[in-house]
């Protein structure tokens, strides 16, 4: 009889600091995620994250911690709840391992910028294959920098964002060519703005980069069969020349360096719902 006595008040202690320790380990996890909120949202007032990309990333981070915060006040409320107790263990030590990747990964340049004049011929909108090798041999390297680290945390499903950004300065259209009459039809109005003629232009250039990137990542992707743990998200947007390509640039009217197309990448864990 005294021998129970002694088992169950010992079983209850230890279950109290194995509690205690995971409710420690959680609140460092959501702090270390804010980290890395905090990271995101630096780059992107920097201009060196996108805020489409900014944005889809952080709604991720933030949905870590309240699935962490979300187990901590149950295992407060329960403490005797074992099962409650491992989900959190788990989660915690998953999320680690998910934070010690992606602090890597933010050292890594996430920004990119091709000049339109160096790649596109005047009036046009496509890449040659010449120009093509030559933007590959650009990016490649950085896509192979991402998939090392990634490599060395398996158990962590990741998705590589890749954003593919075209802008134009305010140079017009000349009416009696060829790439008006493109541009109209593809904008399907008779009398298009400058605007309008600019703004699909840098869509277009935007488009072209981002099927260059599509087609190597297709490629990556046959010749890796084993990582599928990574997966790739190939975006483009034409922003014409209503907005500037680079933070604090002079809006010069004609300017060759507005004429870019911009490639910036980011990374997020993708969350598996494991009740």
């Amino acid at each position: 009889m005294k021998f129970r006595i002694l088992i169950i008040p010992t079983f209850f202690l230890l279950v109290s600091c194995g509690t205690q320790k995971e409710i420690k380990r959680a609140t460092a996890v959501h702090a270390e995620i804010q980290a890395l909120r905090d990271l995101n949202n630096d780059k992107m007032e920097k201009g060196t994250q996108s805020p489409e990309i900014g944005k889809s990333i952080d709604s991720t981070y933030e949905k870590m911690q309240n699935e962490i915060n979300e187990l901590k006040e149950k295992v407060k409320k329960n403490p005797a709840d074992l099962t409650q107790l491992k989900k959190l263990k788990k989660k915690s030590e998953s999320y680690q391992t998910t934070i010690e990747t992606f602090l890597k990964l933010y050292k890594i340049e996430t920004f990119k910028s091709f000049e339109a004049s160096r790649f596109f011929k005047s009036g046009e909108y496509t890449i040659n294959n010449e120009d093509a090798v030559i933007i590959l041999e650009d990016l490649n390297p950085l896509i192979d920098k991402i998939i090392e680290i990634i490599e060395h945390a398996k158990a962590v499903n990741i998705e590589v964002i890749i954003g593919v950004y075209g802008y134009s300065d305010e140079q017009e259209v000349g009416i009696n060519g060829p790439l008006y009459k493109t541009l109209s039809k593809a904008l399907n109005k008779a009398n298009p703005t400058q605007e309008e003629l600019n703004q699909k232009l840098s869509e277009f250039r935007a488009k072209s980069l981002s099927d260059l990137i599509q087609e190597s990542v297709e490629k990556r992707k046959s010749e890796e069969a084993k990582k599928n743990h990574i997966f790739y998200n190939i975006n483009w947007l034409g922003r014409g020349y209503t907005k500037l390509p680079f933070k604090g640039m002079e809006a010069k009217k004609i300017d060759e360096k507005r004429r870019v197309v911009t490639v910036i990448w980011g990374v997020k864990p993708i969350l598996i719902d494991e009740n």
